[in-house]
């Protein structure tokens, strides 16, 4: 677990710290050192905006390894949690990629992606298209895995 001086302070803005200190400090049962049980860390997180099943708070309490947790830990969970949970458009992303896999197979063809591309807005040309799969097509890769998409789709050109 992070100390307080290794939590990087810089993924959750002033006003967050505050609203998750808030929600740490309601919850009650805050022992003498400052620290509440791991039984209310789903509450607390999802009272924090987590968007949480059971199977990550067991993960999270395994991670924490102690019948307690502090203000500083719960800041290192949200942390990892928020940066596991897809965007909005990332989801967008994976729906996308879901819709163009039509056989289920994970991957998705270059020329199927080629082809959808060139259909969608009049500002993506052919010489964009092969910016974009450059890499790919020198490398005679046909069929593109989900990771291999997401990065594409996510690299800034």
């Amino acid at each position: 677990m992070k100390n307080n001086e290794e939590v990087n302070q810089d993924e959750f803005d002033p006003k967050q710290i505050e609203e998750f200190e808030r929600v740490f400090n309601s919850v009650g049962g805050i022992d003498e050192n400052g620290m509440l049980n791991i039984k209310h860390l789903g509450t607390v997180m999802r009272l924090c905006g987590a968007t949480i099943i059971d199977q990550d708070i067991q993960d999270y309490e395994t991670h924490i390894a102690k019948p307690v947790f502090s203000f500083f830990d719960l800041l290192d969970i949200l942390s990892m949690h928020f940066r596991s949970e897809p965007t909005d458009w990332e989801e967008y992303l994976l729906q996308f990629f879901a819709l163009m896999d039509v056989e289920q197979t994970g991957r998705i063809s270059i020329d199927r992606f080629q082809m959808i591309l060139g259909q969608g807005d009049s500002l993506v040309t052919y010489r964009d298209i092969q910016t974009v799969l450059g890499e790919f097509l020198s490398r005679g890769i046909e069929t593109l895995t989900l990771t291999d998409y997401m990065q594409i789709m996510t690299k800034t050109y």
